[in-house]
């Protein structure tokens, strides 16, 4: 068995934190051991009180509360801290792995050569509507360059050979992809291993988020001179016209997606460059806290 630990940071995470809780409770796993489930929150809602609840019947679950929030890096570092087990899982506190997405997600490590796996992302909210169809082009798209170009975030997997994590980053994901390619070993996109969340159910959710997630790459390709592979226009390019041929919606709809990207990659460019922004500890998008439990448990 390869014994496993897995992450949650946690800020105000009540109404879903149940949910991925019983879902890694209950994963299906055969050659994946999950030893402990580490909550790292911040959080000043009833968050606490239900890991605490939780825990009285998983003797793997343990809550470690940080006194005040300084960033999810941070709090990462914590649990980097408290585990003693090489292969760590680090999955978002607002998403639901499938019932065999740790395993799937996990076992490319017993190849030492890997440093790194991520998790397929398919959104629980439907997409019959403009914000939802946006938050459903953005992660196809970023299912299509990770077959190509591994692209790994939300729900992801490391080995524990970093020591920390910069607490000031905004992309604590491409962090690691920088660091551990850096030590020579592999990335591993798996789109086998399939986590539900929910996107920005608001233009302006949608909006904060893009824009955060985009300075915070041009940061650490500035600090790092890491490049993650969405930055790549050309590619992007190609393939939101593959998306646009293959979506019937597509033809109404994409024309205005791609703008809204290119105008919150502006946006983060500003806040970058110019504002010298760096959105470490950022604004939560609320309308991206409440999963569609009957999609992802169909």
């Amino acid at each position: 068995m390869l014994p496993v630990s897995v992450c949650i940071c946690a800020y105000n995470e009540e109404k879903n934190i149940k949910n991925v809780i019983d879902s890694l409770s209950k994963q299906h796993l055969r050659y994946v051991s999950i030893e402990e489930i580490i909550v790292v929150s911040s959080s000043s809602d009833l968050t606490d009180d239900i890991v605490l609840n939780l825990a009285k019947n998983d003797k793997r679950i343990i809550l470690v509360r940080e006194k005040e929030r300084s960033g999810k890096a941070n709090a990462i570092n914590l649990f980097i801290e408290r585990t003693e087990y090489e292969i760590c899982v680090l999955v978002g506190a607002d998403v639901v792995p499938r019932y065999d997405a740790i395993e799937r997600l996990c076992l490319p490590f017993l190849d030492d050569c890997v440093g790194m796996t991520g998790a397929h992302i398919i959104p629980s909210n439907p997409n019959n509507n403009f914000v939802g169809f946006a938050g459903h082009t953005h992660w196809e798209m970023a299912h299509r360059i990770s077959l190509l170009f591994p692209k790994l975030g939300e729900t992801i997997a490391f080995r524990r050979i970093v020591d920390k994590l910069d607490p000031k980053t905004a992309v604590d994901e491409a962090y690691l992809e920088s660091a551990l390619t850096k030590m020579g070993k592999k990335l591993i996109y798996v789109p086998e291993a399939v986590v539900y969340n929910r996107t920005s159910a608001t233009v302006k959710d949608l909006i904060k988020q893009r824009k955060r997630i985009h300075t915070g790459h041009l940061h650490l390709k500035q600090t790092t001179s890491y490049s993650v592979s969405t930055l790549d226009m050309k590619t992007k390019g190609k393939l939101a016209f593959g998306l646009y041929m293959d979506y019937v919606r597509g033809f109404i709809w994409m024309p205005f997606v791609v703008l809204l990207e290119i105008y919150c990659l502006l946006l983060g460019t500003y806040d970058h460059y110019i504002k010298k922004k760096n959105p470490y500890i950022w604004e939560i998008s609320k309308s991206t806290k409440e999963l569609d439990e009957k999609r992802i448990n169909t």
